[in-house]
Order: structure tokens, then sequence, then C-alpha cells
């Protein structure tokens, strides 16, 4: 790949890091570049008809896998340790009411922000909620939330992607379509798909 393109496409690949989370913007790049060479050594013009949609497509799915991989990170042990005590705090609290308490309950006593345990969850796996009223609610409790999680076992990796997409990374339906190069109808269709397939599931 000559320097010309490299040049032309830089700034593409600069502006598309930014639309990232939770890796670094030189991973993001060195990615995104990875992506370009990629389209470059496989575009054929007699087949596609713009370079620069075929490349954005090789360029996003680079950065994707580097974020994805980037979601398994390590959490401290501080972080670790603060989960732990939430688990046995719920067990406690469990056996002394003599009812399966709720998460929002087992903060209170511990008298630490809610938010902050679900960023814990959330970071240490690669499972997210589906419906704003199942984040965390006043019937909610870490083994719904834990059950919700396992559900995302039964997506292929298209409707996992569009539910990542549509409600960690808080994108439109547009903007998933386009992000994932598909269309908006299609993105509707998986996603109404997918909720059905998680609630099945739950239910059991």
């Amino acid at each position: 790949m000559n320097t010309e393109v490299l040049l032309k496409y830089q700034n593409l690949i600069y502006k598309m890091s930014n639309r990232f989370y939770g890796v670094s913007k030189e991973d993001l790049v060195q990615a995104g570049f990875v992506g370009l060479l990629k389209a470059y050594k496989n575009f054929d013009p007699n087949k596609c008809a713009s370079f620069s949609t075929y490349a954005y497509d090789y360029i996003y799915g680079e950065m994707y896998e580097c974020e994805s991989k980037s979601k398994n990170v390590f959490v401290n042990k501080n972080m670790k340790r603060l989960y732990k005590e939430v688990l046995k705090t719920k067990e406690m609290l469990s056996q002394k009411n003599n009812r399966e308490v709720s998460l929002n309950e087992v903060c209170d006593y511990l008298n630490i922000d809610v938010n902050l345990v679900m960023d814990i969850i959330n970071s240490s796996s690669d499972y997210v909620p589906i419906e704003e009223n199942t984040y965390v609610s006043e019937n909610s409790n870490l083994d719904n939330l834990i059950l919700l999680k396992s559900s995302l076992s039964k997506l292929n990796d298209l409707e996992k992607k569009i539910i990542k997409e549509r409600f960690i990374s808080d994108y439109t339906q547009e903007e998933t379509a386009r992000r994932l190069g598909i269309s908006q109808s299609k993105v509707s269709r998986i996603e109404s798909k997918s909720k059905e397939k998680i609630k099945t599931y739950i239910k059991g």
C-alpha cells in the first residue's frame, strides 16, 4: 500500500477511533491501519464501486475486534474485593430477611453507589442489559442479572453485535446499521428477534 493511500485515510481512521471506548487510542488507530491494509489488498474495482465504503467496513471491523478484546480487561483488586463483598452481603441479607434481596438493598446496606457495582459487573463480562427497566430496579438482584447475562449465549454473532451497539454504545438503529454495514430495517428486525430470544430464555 502506497503512502498516498495512507495519508488519504489516516484522518478517517483517527475520526473513527473516537467512536470507541475502553481501549487506547493508539491500539484503535493501529487496528484501523490494519483494516485499511486488508481492504487495499482485497479490493476489487470490478466488484465494488467505492473503495472508501469498502475500506470503512474493514477499518471498523478491526477496531470493533480491538474494542471487544479490550472489554475482557482485568478488574483491579479493589473492584474484585468490593464485588465479593456485595455477593457476601446479598447472601447474608437474604438469609436474615428470609427472601431474596435486591441489588439496591445490598448497596444501601453497604452505603455504596449501585451504579458502581453495575460498572464492575459490566466491565468483567461481555453481557449487557436489554431493557432500561431491567438494568436495576426494586425487583432486580444479582441472580437475575447473571441470568440475563447468560442469556446472550443464545444469540448469534450478529445479534450480539447489534445488541451491544444499541444498548452498550447507545447508538441509534441508523448509526448501528451504518457501523455494521447493513440496513436499518435489518437492525430493527434482528434487535426485536434478539430481545424475544432473551426474554424467552429468562422466562425458562
